[in-house]
């Protein structure tokens, strides 16, 4: 009997290939969500720190007080902006977790009909192996 060969095996390959694809993009974009959380943190910690140097000053010029009331405006937008950005990637992140799920799901249904088919071949191996040893035994004994 042949050996074991299953049909579908290239699209098996195709279809890990695809899962291996699915999850590096989930990765990609879960670095692209921990940059922008650092971002964030970053633009946190220098806006904490801009107000707390006018503020702590002893004596505040007029010029670091334009700058700050020029500076906070734009670090909120930019705030903003990071919280679209995050909120965006969040979104792309669950979209791209179903399309790995998906991918996940189609591979293990090849599996499985893979060791469905493995099993199938595996009974008319023994089958055949069972008959064989029944002719060679019947043989022996019209001799």
């Amino acid at each position: 009997m042949k050996r074991f060969r299953f049909t579908l095996e290239p699209v098996l390959h195709l279809r890990r290939l695809q899962l291996e694809q699915e999850q590096a993009a989930i990765e990609t974009l879960h670095a692209k969500r921990r940059a922008i959380e650092s971002e964030t943190a970053a633009l946190e910690s220098e806006t904490g720190e801009a107000r707390s140097v006018v503020a702590g000053s002893a004596s505040v010029e007029a010029r670091d007080l334009y700058a700050l009331a020029i500076y906070l405006p734009q670090a909120g937008r930019y705030r903003e902006d990071l919280r679209r950005r995050l909120a965006d990637c969040r979104a792309r992140i669950e979209v791209q977790q179903e399309r790995f799920a998906l991918a996940g799901r189609r591979v293990k249904l090849l599996e499985h009909l893979e060791e469905a088919r493995r099993g199938d071949w595996r009974k008319a191996f023994e089958r055949e192996m069972e008959l064989s040893a029944q002719e060679l035994y019947l043989a022996r004994w019209k001799r």
